[in-house]
């Protein structure tokens, strides 16, 4: 009868030096500056955005589709809460929905080219 023997796996040895390079005080205060930058730039671009979206909205001559198309766009609300809000039921904004993507596509589809 031969006895087995479990072989123990080696044990990792640790160091208490750090491996790489140490992190400063400076290069947090660097990658803080540049995410700020990012953050400024990234939100500007929203609100231009924003505002080419809203003035498409505006283009749209019934309330209720810019209404809806607002509330989803912008206040970003799903349909659920704008039927509630409008008192109308989810299958019928979803009906005026796509109406007012539609009115949309198709405005824009009249745009001069520049």
């Amino acid at each position: 009868m031969t006895e087995s023997r479990l072989k123990n796996p080696k044990s990792p040895s640790y160091s208490s030096m750090p491996k790489g390079n140490p992190i400063t005080t400076e290069d947090i205060i660097a990658d803080k500056y540049d995410l700020e930058n990012r953050i400024e730039k990234l939100t500007k671009k929203g609100e231009r955005i924003k505002c080419e979206i809203i003035n498409q909205i505006d283009m749209i001559d019934d309330p209720r589709y810019c209404e809806i198309l607002e509330s989803y766009f912008i206040d970003c609300l799903d349909m659920d809460t704008i039927a509630d809000e409008m008192g109308y039921g989810k299958r019928h904004v979803y009906k005026l929905y796509s109406e007012a993507i539609t009115r949309l596509v198709i405005y824009d589809s009249k745009m001069p080219v520049n």
